[in-house]
């Protein structure tokens, strides 16, 4: 019985997860728990199932307790969008874009407050300027 249940877990929680370009704006507030995704070294794209299918959707981790640790968002497989990272008390450490699994743009790093200490520009994963706030 106990095999039928995680069973049955496991394939709802997979198919709450949008793997396809068919997604809506409305399907983009739907996400995976970042755990649940492969790597396909060989293509270098992260997949839900099937490896040969790169995952396009929003993937989340969780701070042990329930507090959301990390959230991205995942295009054709790769980082390809927005980025943060937050304490287990919910305050925003970081956050910034992502293009082709690299940093890109400006990426803003919090402390434990909240309060802004880096601001530092990206450009294909090089940081090319970043200054600690007053």
């Amino acid at each position: 019985m106990r095999t039928i249940y995680l069973l049955f877990f496991t394939l709802l929680t997979i198919s709450s997860c949008k793997t396809g370009p068919e997604e809506n704006a409305a399907e983009k507030s739907d996400f995976c728990d970042c755990e649940m995704l492969g790597i396909n070294e060989l293509s270098n794209h992260f997949y839900l199932e099937n490896p040969s299918i790169p995952y396009s959707g929003i993937c989340k981790l969780f701070h042990k307790n329930g507090q959301l640790k990390q959230e991205r968002e995942i295009v054709d497989g790769k980082n390809n969008g927005y980025y943060r990272a937050y304490s287990d008390q919910g305050i925003l450490l970081e956050e910034g874009f992502f293009k082709d699994n690299r940093h890109n743009g400006v990426f803003k790093y919090f402390d434990e407050n909240g309060d802004l200490t880096v601001e530092a520009e990206y450009k294909n994963g090089v940081r090319k300027a970043g200054n600690l706030t007053e």
